[in-house]
């Protein structure tokens, strides 16, 4: 009888360590994935700014008098804070689900189709095995790494744009003070 309470125990334990692993692993991946929202959404601010005051001096009449060099550097700034703008958008912009599984608990799986009843004896049939557990956590977590992978590439192209237009405009406006 001992022995026989000892091993349910040690399963219970050893599922116990498990999911709190999966769900400490999912919740770091969700902090990195908020992580690209923030830095898109502070890289767009800084890049609608340098766009506003760009624009601004675009519309002024003294802009027409201005020499060309310094025409194509503003001009260069604002096509860069628009591109990088754009790239920002987009990498924040929310991902229809393609490999809808009925085994995973995202959004937009077929789960969400399901009536309230359906929806929580489903979770329920999914946590009393264990292998369905460890599928569906894995498979949020490879579909988060691969999310978080894309946005981060996307964000440091569009700080390379921005970067590349703002240095050239930059110096495109400091070379025609020496001509």
């Amino acid at each position: 009888m001992v022995e026989k309470k000892r091993v349910v125990s040690d399963r219970f334990a050893s599922v116990l360590r498990e999911t709190s692993f999966l769900g400490d692993a999912l919740k770091l991946k969700m902090e990195k994935y908020l992580l690209t929202v923030n830095i898109s959404h502070f890289i767009a601010t800084i890049s609608g700014v340098v766009l506003t005051v760009s624009l601004g001096k675009m519309t002024t009449s003294e802009f027409t008098t201005l020499p060309p060099i310094v025409k194509f550097g503003i001009v260069s700034i604002v096509a860069a804070s628009l591109a990088t703008i754009v790239v920002t958008l987009l990498t924040v912009e929310p991902v229809f689900k393609k490999d809808r599984d009925s085994n995973t608990f995202d959004y937009g799986t077929k789960l969400t189709e399901l009536s309230r009843k359906d929806y929580i004896e489903t979770i329920r049939k999914n946590l009393e095995k264990k292998e369905n557990m460890i599928s569906s956590y894995g498979h949020e977590l490879h579909k988060l790494d691969m999310t978080i992978l894309h946005r981060f590439k996307m964000i440091k192209s569009a700080i390379a744009m921005f970067l590349v237009g703002i240095i050239l405009g930059g110096m495109l406006i400091i070379v025609s003070t020496f001509i």
